[in-house]
């Protein structure tokens, strides 16, 4: 019996609003005083470079990458790295099944 193929998915439209979400700043928290209500939200965003780091590694334990939404990569700011990330997986022998 072959071992399954495993493959991992990547919607590039999903990077492209962390990109942007990434790029908001949260309120400061110490300007916050209990008679204010609730605090402002504290959101531990990811940076680009952590979305390209943590991709690139889950790239190398699958086969075949399913690419959603890949008119996306024309418009986000860290397209020419991410294209670059998915040529070296191929390079690699992967697959790309563009959806």
């Amino acid at each position: 019996m072959a071992d399954p193929v495993r493959i991992g998915l990547l919607c590039a439209g999903e990077i492209g609003y962390r990109c942007l979400q990434a790029a908001i700043e949260s309120p400061a928290a110490q300007e916050y005083e209990p008679w204010m209500g609730e605090p402002p939200a504290i959101w531990e965003r990811r940076t680009p470079d952590e979305m390209l780091a943590a991709i690139e590694r889950d790239l190398r334990d699958v086969q075949v990458l399913r690419l959603l939404e890949p008119e996306w990569l024309e418009n986000l700011p860290i397209a020419g790295r991410l294209t670059e990330i998915i040529r070296e997986f191929c390079a690699r022998g992967g697959r790309v099944a563009r959806e």
